[in-house]
């Protein structure tokens, strides 16, 4: 268990690299964006979760994964993930249009609103093989990336949507046209700051951010991945690893709905087009086409979320080749994730599924949209 020691480890460390920025009293941080797997980890068939939800991603997202019995110390496995739109600032991105309006004057959503807010990911891992009765270390390094084609919310959380940014945006008015009777900019400085901390306008983006944490009805991402290895540490000796493209639809349907904090049941479909070289046959990899379908069940409640998933894969020759896993998230603290798995992976040998895995986001401060 030493190394899920140094996860933890690890995870107290980075929260001092945490970034924090000061809101502005017409502007809302946003909470809602995600930590989600590396699409480059999940290509390797080596995360906790091969069925991943369709999210917004944080500016910059790392992380750490290892096997839970292998106790080597150090975890192997590394991935970073990160969505350029973030690292800029947006000037023109309103409340209205980040929560999918078309424009501050219409209630018609904008479906492909994330198609912009794509991410992308690195990863490394690190193990070994045995090759002829022979054991040979692999590393293994990956790129993917992602977006969200669509994304559909609720009539419900529209309406309330639009009806709490209209409560905020005449509190400011109003405290606008008091401010403008100062002529002093000290005392106007002083009058915006006690504003910021009023209950009453804390407890509107409160409200807001809670309906921007509310998951849409119906959302779909699309994914590639490519990955390449080495043998023996020898960088002549690469090899082509995988290729793959995939599609993720999510149904989300809230339990509790009159609970502030919601607590979601979520069906998940995924089909993947997948090329795998690291098949060892007649003294050489070869490469061998595969086609993947499956789903997910989540169930979340807090800050736990308990899921179970199946993906079958087709065209494999060694007959029935299927994926079964169990899923344990825990919400560790602000930003940081905690996920256990344990299950089958695809293969007849070597297919144990024991993972413990961390992720934390990191914002870049630019995670801000104007109210108007």
């Amino acid at each position: 268990m030493k190394s899920i020691s140094i996860i933890l480890l690890s995870c107290l460390m980075l929260l001092s690299l945490s970034l924090f920025g000061q809101t502005e009293t017409n502007s809302i941080n946003l909470s809602d964006l995600e930590v989600p797997t590396s699409p480059a980890f999940m290509l390797l068939d080596n995360t906790p979760v091969s069925i991943e939800n369709p999210v917004s991603s944080k500016a910059l997202v790392l992380s750490v994964l290892d096997a839970i019995n292998t106790g080597n110390g150090f975890p192997k496995d590394y991935a970073v993930e990160f969505t350029p739109f973030w690292f800029f600032e947006h000037p023109d991105m309103t409340a209205y249009k980040y929560f999918g309006f078309r424009s501050d004057t219409t209630d018609k959503q904008n479906v492909w609103k994330d198609l912009p807010r794509a991410s992308f990911s690195f990863a490394f891992t690190s193990g070994e093989s045995s090759i002829e009765n022979q054991e040979i270390s692999i590393n293994d390094i990956a790129v993917g990336g992602r977006t969200k084609i669509l994304s559909i919310r609720s009539k419900n959380d529209i309406e309330e949507y639009k009806s709490i940014l209209g409560s905020i945006e005449d509190s400011l008015t109003s405290q606008l046209i008091e401010m403008n009777k100062i002529k002093d900019p000290s005392l106007k400085k002083a009058m915006l700051n006690k504003y910021a901390k009023n209950p009453n306008f804390l407890k509107l983006k409160e409200d807001l951010n809670n309906i921007l944490n509310r998951r849409p009805i119906f959302s779909l991402d699309a994914a590639v991945g490519y990955n390449h290895f080495f043998l023996d540490n020898n960088f002549n000796d690469s090899h082509f690893g995988r290729f793959g493209a995939w599609l993720t639809g999510n149904y989300s349907q809230a339990v509790n709905k009159k609970s502030r904090s919601l607590h979601y049941l979520n069906f998940y479909a995924v089909g993947r087009y997948f090329s795998d070289g690291t098949v060892w046959e007649n003294n050489g990899f070869v490469r061998k086409d595969f086609f993947d379908a499956g789903g997910k069940m989540e169930y979340e409640q807090g800050k736990f979320s308990f899921a179970g998933e199946y993906i079958y894969r087709f065209n494999d020759d060694i007959g029935k080749s299927y994926r079964c896993v169990g899923i344990v998230k825990y919400k560790l603290m602000e930003q940081v994730y905690l996920t256990c798995s344990f299950g089958k992976n695809f293969g007849t040998s070597d297919n144990l599924i024991s993972f413990l895995g961390l992720n934390w986001g990191i914002s870049s401060g630019k995670e801000q949209v104007q109210l108007k």
